[in-house]
């Protein structure tokens, strides 16, 4: 609902540029769909609805793959490759397994 009355303003707002009118109208501010809900029954709403999913549990051992010899090459003549499973498993490690260890997190 809250998707669709946006489009609705957007293209009321678009309208109206092209008009070239111009209103000294203050916008009326939105109201809070969830105000009286709480976040654990927005969850459990989600997962009713098949838009939240329990993650599966994945070791790094699991992305098997070699190093992509011919992505290198190609990014030499700034061409991105599709990335290999060695090269998801080493940002993985670099940018999520790594900081954890980091005493500011």
């Amino acid at each position: 609902l809250s998707v669709d009355k946006d489009k609705g303003v957007k293209a009321k707002a678009n309208a109206k540029k092209k008009k070239g009118s111009k209103s000294g109208k203050k916008k009326k501010k939105d109201k809070d769909l969830t105000a009286d809900r709480t976040l654990e029954s927005l969850c459990q709403e989600l997962v009713k609805q098949g838009l939240l999913k329990q993650a599966k549990d994945i070791q790094m051992q699991d992305y098997l793959g070699d190093y992509s010899y011919l992505g290198s090459t190609l990014r030499q003549n700034d061409i991105e490759p599709m990335p290999s499973l060695s090269d998801v498993r080493q940002v993985l490690t670099l940018f999520a397994v790594l900081p954890l260890g980091s005493q500011v997190v």
